[in-house]
């Protein structure tokens, strides 16, 4: 990753616009915007001064293979509002940072209550994420929280998860990327410091996640058992069903070559809260 790819993704999970960055530097949106595409319309000195707003090493500037975090670092990094399917977001500041340090640490940070949870009654599914905290090889510490509320952070299933991306990333890349990922149940005081104190949260209140002796198992995903069971509720007795489960079905039918189970459930839900409105 150059140095311009990475000032373009940072911009935009810290949601600064171009004019915002160009006020910062004393620099034009336009030129902003040229930099941020081709690497170029931009001096060196501008460069450093970028370098020093997002905290990255402005050795990193000049060559891609130098490693921009440093060491001892918290960033705060929001996904972007850019994925494919509505309701998703985009994964690109997670994608870049594991493109760049290739050794993490990853803890998926979920509330106590999941919607989808609460919805099905029962744990077959994959719960969404809040936010996501990463801990690199140089003990910088990462937390990216989705950037508007209506949006899941979902892991598994479906060509475009994270999941899925990192094995594409780790098999085309020329080095080793090593994770270890784990969930864990946020309590209620600290997700609510997620959602309504974000500007309050340190270092400390995240780095301790990263030290129970239960992290860094699998996460959770559904067996191929689970989702044969699906599929099979899809073909028998459907009449007999709820009639939720009968529009998760039907939902599923439609799009299971698209999309992954997760993100069936968010259209049925969102499609079941829109009912309920209406009614």
């Amino acid at each position: 990753m150059q140095f311009n790819e990475l000032t373009a993704i940072l911009r935009e999970s810290n949601s600064l616009t171009r004019e915002h960055l160009g006020k910062m530097t004393g620099l034009s949106a336009s030129a902003i915007d040229k930099f941020e595409k081709t690497g170029e319309g931009i001096s060196q000195a501008n460069k450093v001064k970028i370098a020093g707003i997002f905290n990255i090493d402005s050795e990193f500037i000049n060559n891609k293979l130098a490693y921009p975090f440093g060491q001892d670092n918290f960033f705060k990094y929001h996904m972007l509002s850019k994925g494919i399917f509505p309701g998703f977001p985009g994964y690109q500041p997670l994608y870049a940072i594991l493109e760049i340090t290739g050794n993490l640490e990853i803890v998926s940070l979920m509330p106590e209550l999941s919607g989808i949870k609460k919805f099905t009654q029962r744990s077959i599914f994959e719960e969404p994420a809040y936010a996501i905290a990463i801990r690199d090889r140089k003990n910088n510490i990462f937390l990216l929280r989705r950037k508007n509320e209506n949006e899941f952070i979902m892991w598994g299933g479906g060509l475009k998860s994270p999941l899925i991306r990192f094995f594409e990333m780790a098999k085309s890349e020329d080095r080793n990327i090593n994770l270890s990922i784990s969930a864990k149940q946020l309590e209620n005081s600290m997700y609510s410091k997620l959602k309504t104190k974000w500007d309050k949260i340190k270092k400390d209140d995240i780095e301790t996640l990263f030290k129970s002796s239960e992290m860094f198992k699998k996460i959770y995903e559904p067996t191929n058992t689970e989702i044969e069971i699906l599929q099979a509720l899809k073909k028998d007795n459907i009449q007999s069903l709820s009639n939720e489960v009968r529009l998760l079905i039907k939902k599923y039918i439609e799009h299971e070559d698209q999309l992954s189970v997760y993100e069936v459930i968010h259209m049925m839900e969102n499609e079941i809260k829109k009912r309920k409105t209406s009614v």
